[in-house]
């Protein structure tokens, strides 16, 4: 029962993360700039509750060029939210990640949106392989 829950979960997170990816990799094409999603000040469905000011801190925390600051939220965010899905802990990471990407002036648009999703990618495969353990 537990096998086929982890693999119904992943399922979903792909799925997200891959509207994502192609969402992100259209924008350039019929001209958006890239808005970064907000935090919620309540909890819900495919949503873990967060200040604006913690997001703030975190993007910081992930802007940088290794996954290790990815890594420690996640494994941050299943000790404090152990019944999350894959798909609420991704939308927190990308929530908290976008604003690095989007601050950074040395990128085009279509450069931040492709770092995105890489970086959205990245966090699927970290999932991933925590559920195939």
């Amino acid at each position: 029962m537990q096998g086929s829950y982890a693999q119904r979960d992943s399922g979903r997170w792909r799925g997200a993360v891959a509207a994502l990816t192609a969402l992100l990799a259209a924008m350039p094409s019929i001209g958006w700039s890239m808005t970064c999603p907000v935090a919620h000040s309540a909890s819900g469905p495919g949503v873990l509750k967060e200040s604006p000011a913690t997001i703030a801190r975190l993007s910081r925390q992930l802007g940088q060029p290794d996954q290790s600051g990815a890594r420690k939220l996640i494994a941050d965010l299943r000790a404090r939210h152990p019944t999350a899905s894959d798909g609420e802990i991704t939308n927190y990471v990308i929530t908290a990640y976008c604003p690095a990407v989007n601050a950074r002036s040395d990128l085009t648009e279509t450069q931040k949106q492709a770092e995105m999703a890489r970086f959205s990618s990245d966090v699927g495969k970290l999932l991933f392989s925590r559920t195939r353990r």
